[in-house]
């Protein structure tokens, strides 16, 4: 697993809304508190979820894809990984 606070690459960012790109876990809780709905489901279409993609893809992270399963909107998916991203700052 990477650190989700290390920032990915520009041209690896997530594009969370429009104008709008996150590089790391930390950017990602932060700019997850300001979507609306319509923006968050945008991201989770019919048999895709952008977010659990990205973070799967340049972090690893299986245990914080697999917190995020229930969640159903963008500020639990903020408190989600906020916490899991706590455990990473402590060390």
């Amino acid at each position: 697993m990477k650190h989700p606070l290390k920032p990915v690459p520009f041209d690896q960012a997530l594009r969370i809304s429009k104008g709008r790109f996150v590089h790391d876990c930390q950017e990602l809780a932060e700019a997850l508190k300001e979507l609306s709905d319509a923006e968050f489901k945008a991201l989770m279409g019919r048999g895709h979820n952008n977010i659990t993609s990205w973070i799967l893809d340049h972090f690893q992270d299986k245990v914080l894809v697999s917190k995020l399963k229930g969640a159903r909107n963008p500020k639990r998916y903020a408190a989600i990984i906020e916490k899991r991203i706590g455990k990473f700052e402590r060390v």
